[in-house]
């Protein structure tokens, strides 16, 4: 994977991915829509509960969409994300380009008046011709 054109093309997808999960994320109408883009338990390769968490996020480990689903339900009705640097990265002997990894920085602004640094990191896969969240933390 070094061809210039190969690297151009994952960040032009995670740009388009973060771009996506934050527009879901910050409209209360739309933030369970981001389950579709989390990887089923079913198409966890070799995957028996457990399995590996979809999400790790502030100290909560979820690991089905189910889990992600209702904690995305609780997070403040009020949100908005003001993304500062994104940054795309192919994962090893990946030369499809189709799993990168996105980090995320920024700051999000809950119920207009508590402000907050954060940091995502976002494993990304493609399968079925869509790209899956494999892993968000």
């Amino acid at each position: 994977m070094s061809d210039f054109s190969d690297v151009k093309e994952i960040t032009k997808r995670a740009l388009q991915i973060q771009k996506m999960y934050y527009d879901f994320l910050d409209d209360p109408e739309k933030r369970l829509q981001l389950l579709n883009y989390y990887l089923p338990r079913d198409a966890q390769q070799g995957a028996a509960p457990p399995a590996w968490p979809l999400m790790e996020w502030n100290g909560h480990v979820l690991a089905t969409q189910e889990q992600i689903g209702a904690y995305l339900s609780n997070l403040p009705r009020t949100m908005k994300h003001q993304i500062h640097c994104v940054d795309a990265q192919p994962l090893p002997g990946n030369e499809s380009g189709d799993s990168f990894m996105i980090t995320i920085s920024g700051t999000a602004l809950y119920d207009g008046e508590h402000k907050r640094f954060f940091y995502q990191r976002l494993i990304v896969s493609g399968m079925e011709k869509k790209f899956y969240i494999i892993n968000d933390y």
